[in-house]
């Protein structure tokens, strides 16, 4: 699946850059064009940290957020440029979000009536810590807006906007001693502990600078992303009001 998506919009994006009528180059910008398509497609890289804001209750009371953690992000990205200095800027990227949780008092926790119902078996531990990753496919919906820069030949540019975060899978760390897994696997129910999606805003700022010898340039910069939707599964899991941000630093090429 992830696979199939990434390859469909990198042949899109190809598709209609080809068919784009190329009027000029700019030192500046890897390739402007004449009509409504003014494109610039590449790819990303960016190492990041996870962190998370928590409200527990009920059941979860007590339970802490842990400090970050690393994730990351991947996938083509594509610039729209709607003039010289201002662009639209989307793309697929498959990010890594990692979620920590500690849970101090383990003694009321596994008190509760489900645990009384079907106690932990002989391979389940209790343990204070849980942890998940959190697997998304992200599309971003961004204005980046360029200047001039300090160093020549090399843009600054400040960029914001939202992202839409589709899960793609979720999984429980330490699944046999990761007490919010063992709670999940004695529900009534099967349920997810994560939302399949949830949005995010961000706001960053980097520089641009073309390879020598060609239209083609690097990127780099750092961006920050706020989650403004909980990813809690909002059935079983009501209690457990999770927010997530990551700190990113991003880094790729456009051609």
């Amino acid at each position: 699946m992830k696979k199939n998506a990434f390859l469909t919009l990198f042949i899109l994006l190809l598709f209609l850059k080809g068919n784009a009528q190329s009027v000029r180059y700019d030192h500046r910008y890897n390739q402007l064009y004449e009509g409504f398509y003014k494109i610039s497609i590449g790819f990303k890289f960016s190492p990041a940290l996870s962190m998370n804001s928590l409200d527990a209750s009920g059941d979860f009371k007590g339970l802490q957020s842990v400090s970050s953690k690393l994730g990351g992000s991947i996938g083509p990205i594509a610039d729209l440029y709607l003039n010289e200095t201002t662009a639209l800027s989307t793309g697929l990227l498959y990010t890594l979000k990692r979620v920590d949780y500690a849970l101090p008092d383990t003694i009321s926790f596994y008190k509760q009536e489900l645990f009384h119902q079907k106690p932990l078996s002989a391979e389940e531990k209790r343990n204070i810590n849980a942890a998940f990753n959190l697997h998304c496919l992200q599309i971003p919906l961004t204005l980046k807006v360029f200047s001039d820069g300090l160093l020549s030949d090399c843009p600054a540019y400040l960029q914001f906007g939202g992202i839409f975060n589709l899960k793609v899978k979720e999984s429980a760390i330490n699944k046999g001693s990761n007490p919010i897994a063992q709670y999940q696997e004695r529900l009534p129910e099967a349920t997810a502990v994560f939302r399949p999606y949830h949005f995010s805003v961000m706001i960053g700022f980097g520089g641009e600078t073309c390879l020598k010898g060609s239209n083609d340039s690097f990127f780099f910069g750092m961006q920050y992303q706020k989650g403004i939707s909980k990813i809690n599964n909002v059935d079983s899991f009501s209690n457990l009001i999770t927010n997530n941000g990551m700190l990113m630093l991003d880094f790729g090429f456009k051609f």
